[in-house]
């Protein structure tokens, strides 16, 4: 496959006319996410046809020139365990993902195995060695290196050739419109989430099980503390834990002292969000 870089909106809007043309994409991204609540996107790669179109978005200033192809039903897209590139790519572009096909939903589907990894997949399905030195590399330094590009480029072709082969056998088995439809409802179920934060807390292991009262109380908490950790664009651990606010909300602490008491509470936590956590339970 050739493989072009693309850094300015002129290239992109020429490459997603191209896409368009197309009955299946793959698509993939690379992104830092250490000390951020968004992902920050690094590179955003587009298998098509015989083309890889490695887009950076450190460069192109209208991402939003990729929505007619993330938003277009008559074309699939391609991707493996997609929950965070839907979500990089819709706080990107403003885009809603439509037609998607997730590979790993897919392995599932024809018994290879649950939540099957992409270089597992690929070796099991394509009989290919991935080469994954470059998974951890620095994705926002520039310029990128030789290594990372051909790493980049490569992941997303073989995504595209792994969805003729899965293709075949789910048609074979009369499972593809099943896994499309899967895949559809899990794009419906992200933005449903991001569509009714007062939802959030169902999301959190254990909430269930809290009694009435003690689920409302983290029903508040956890908004509260998602869109205090949109806001400063920082990880929801910094603020108060999944399992750190399931134990506040059991405890309903009343003083600093009740919360220093919680086990595994991180003490910068209590420092910088305590009191106002304590009005919001009082």
């Amino acid at each position: 496959m050739s493989v072009q870089i693309i850094n300015d909106a002129a290239a992109l809007t020429e490459a997603i006319k191209l896409c368009l043309n197309e009955t299946v994409v793959a698509i993939d991204t690379e992104f830092m996410r250490t000390n951020t609540y968004f992902a920050a996107p690094g590179l955003i790669q587009i298998a098509a046809g015989e083309h890889v179109y490695l887009i950076d978005p450190l460069e192109v200033d209208d991402l939003s020139l990729l929505a007619p192809l993330l938003e277009s039903e008559s074309v699939v897209k391609v991707l493996h365990s997609m929950s965070e590139d839907i979500e990089l790519l819709f706080h990107s572009t403003g885009a809603r993902i439509k037609a998607a096909f997730d590979t790993q939903l897919a392995a599932a589907f024809l018994g290879l195995g649950p939540s099957l990894g992409y270089q597992k997949l690929v070796q099991e399905v394509l009989g290919h060695e991935l080469d994954k030195s470059e998974t951890r590399s620095d994705w926002l330094r520039r310029p990128l290196s030789d290594s990372q590009l051909a790493y980049a480029a490569k992941d997303v072709e073989y995504l595209l050739t792994l969805y003729s082969e899965l293709q075949a056998q789910l048609s074979a088995k009369s499972f593809m419109a099943a896994v499309l439809e899967e895949s559809a409802s899990l794009v419906q179920q992200f933005f449903q989430s991001w569509d009714a934060p007062e939802n959030a807390y169902l999301k959190l292991r254990g909430g269930c099980e809290l009694k009435k009262v003690d689920q409302s109380l983290l029903k508040t908490l956890v908004m509260w503390r998602d869109d205090l950790a949109q806001s400063k664009n920082i990880p929801k651990p910094w603020v108060f834990s999944d399992t750190s606010l399931i134990q506040i909300a059991e405890t309903h602490p009343e003083v600093l002292s009740d919360l220093k008491r919680i086990k595994d509470i991180q003490h910068k936590s209590i420092r910088r969000y305590g009191e106002e956590l304590l009005e919001i339970i009082a």
